[in-house]
């Protein structure tokens, strides 16, 4: 893994010398400072950090038993429709949460230790597409819909 010597990083990039588990270091990494760095380092943000690493983990094992192949790209591509229904559906158990809490004197924690269910039901969910994705392509029902 390179972290200071960005030209040969982009040297084994462009002749395709990564292999799926260094691309997961690197994903790992980006992921670990995007939850990290903008907060203050307390029990909620190394519990994010610890579901973010654990449930992209499964994910890439989920990857490994199919095909082994672009693990990278089907996560990034399946984070976008995933979060947005993941947000969708959320959003308004949060508002009601908070509602009902607002005066609690613990309404942050009720609401991080939600946040934090939520996101290991999403990485349950990613997982699952992520298997469906690296599985050899199943033919269609007979049901007149063709594969293309």
């Amino acid at each position: 893994m390179y972290l200071w010597n960005v030209n040969a990083l982009v040297k084994d990039l462009r002749e395709d010398k990564m292999s799926e588990n260094e691309k997961l270091k690197y994903y790992l990494l980006s992921g670990v400072f995007a939850l990290a760095v903008p907060h203050e380092l307390d029990l909620f943000t190394i519990l994010d950090v610890g579901v973010f690493i654990i449930g992209t983990y499964l994910c890439f094992e989920a990857n490994s038993k199919g095909d082994n192949r672009n693990f990278i790209t089907r996560m990034i591509c399946l984070e976008i429709p995933l979060g947005i229904r993941y947000v969708l559906i959320l959003l308004p158990l949060f508002i009601v949460v908070y509602i009902i809490f607002d005066k609690a004197d613990n309404i942050n924690q009720i609401l991080n230790i939600l946040g934090i269910f939520s996101m290991i039901i999403y990485y349950m969910f990613l997982r699952s597409y992520i298997a469906k994705v690296s599985q050899p392509e199943l033919p269609f029902p007979d049901n007149n819909i063709s594969a293309n």
